[in-house]
């Protein structure tokens, strides 16, 4: 999975997304501003502008808008001469052309929020480790944990404590409960799944 943005955007916008709970007004003169800062050409405090109005209230279509002010504008500085529609999209995406000899490369297609999912795909492969293998029963597919509490216990061949069976795992990329573990049709085979998804994907 990609994330939006660096880990300094983060910071920032982690500073910023309490502005309306801390009582930080907007600004009235951001939109100014921002435009001031563009024509100076200090875009990364132009940024920084339009970061603090999106957390003070700013409107998503407004954002919007300036955000592409901006992004025009720094096209125009790298004089990259990229085309708007790019190469190809992936997800939230866009494959274009980096120019200078840089190749090519990827860019979000929009504005996005701090912690947004730009793309997500399967592994080309993946592989549990034997030692990890004894202590965790995992989806042969996703290798996230399958089943309960109890399924785990017993997995490890412990005995599993009373109420155990009602504790299901929770996969950390999804955040949702799983299912019991769902078997693989194969004759003695005995690998397991998440769910009836993973099984179809896996033996596809």
């Amino acid at each position: 999975q990609l994330l939006a943005g660096t880990a300094e955007d983060h910071a920032a916008e982690r500073i910023t997304a309490g502005a309306a709970a801390l009582g930080m007004m907007q600004d009235p003169g951001w939109v100014d501003k921002f435009m001031s800062n563009i024509f100076e050409q200090d875009y990364d405090s132009a940024r920084e502008v339009l970061r603090r109005a999106i957390a003070c209230g700013a409107s998503p279509g407004m954002a919007q808008q300036y955000a592409k002010v901006l992004e025009d504008f720094l096209e125009r500085r790298d004089g990259s001469g990229r085309p708007a529609e790019g190469l190809a999209r992936l997800g939230g995406l866009v494959v274009r052309d980096m120019g200078h000899d840089r190749g090519r490369g990827l860019e979000v297609d929009s504005l996005r929020a701090w912690g947004d999912i730009l793309y997500n795909e399967r592994p080309l492969a993946l592989l549990q480790s034997p030692a990890n293998r004894r202590c965790v029963q995992a989806c042969c597919a996703c290798l996230a944990p399958v089943g309960s509490l109890a399924s785990q216990l017993q997995h490890m061949g412990l005995e599993a404590p009373s109420g155990a069976e009602a504790l299901l795992v929770q996969s950390e990329t999804e955040g949702r409960p799983r299912s019991g573990a769902v078997p693989c049709p194969g004759d003695g085979c005995g690998e397991v799944f998440c769910s009836a998804a993973c099984r179809d994907w896996a033996l596809a």
